[in-house]
């Protein structure tokens, strides 16, 4: 007869592979793959998938309690399960509160004029950037110019 001592809750396993799956799956969206619309959708059922996978494995611990081994590292895993499942499922939810952009202007379409403050605090006009440089008349007008929106202050 095996020695049922040194059994492995092996549902817990499985569920911390299926949390961690959900999560990077919000990390592969941005890589642009193929069928990337399908990708929310498998996160939100592998971190489903993960739940249940980790209440079949707390039903298993608290049915034979003598029977499994590992008790530290079974709260380990069910804590990170629950940890990655969770951000996983609230980037699920809250993606769908990004506006959307189909007002921005697109690559190579040409934006509004408008008017920002540089590091010295003086204004500068997107028009502005489109002028030859004041010191040199006779250099030719830039064609384009890039903008770069840091998000936040500091």
């Amino acid at each position: 007869m095996p020695d049922v001592a040194n059994r492995v809750n092996s549902a817990r396993i499985w569920a911390l592979l299926l949390a961690i799956g959900a999560l990077s799956t919000n990390f592969v969206f941005f890589v642009n793959p193929p069928m990337q619309a399908a990708l929310p959708w498998l996160s939100l059922l592998l971190a489903i998938g993960s739940l249940i996978l980790l209440g079949v494995g707390l039903r298993r611990r608290g049915n034979g309690l003598h029977v499994y081994r590992g008790k530290a590292l079974s709260i380990v895993l069910g804590v990170l399960t629950l940890l990655f499942a969770g951000a996983s499922l609230y980037a699920f939810s809250h993606a769908r509160a990004l506006p959307n952009s189909a007002a921005a202007p697109q690559v190579g379409e040409q934006v509004p004029d408008f008017t920002l403050s540089d590091i010295s605090g003086q204004p500068v006009s997107l028009d502005s950037l489109f002028q030859p440089p004041l010191g040199d008349p006779s250099s030719p007008a830039p064609n384009a110019v890039l903008l770069i929106f840091y998000r936040g202050y500091w």
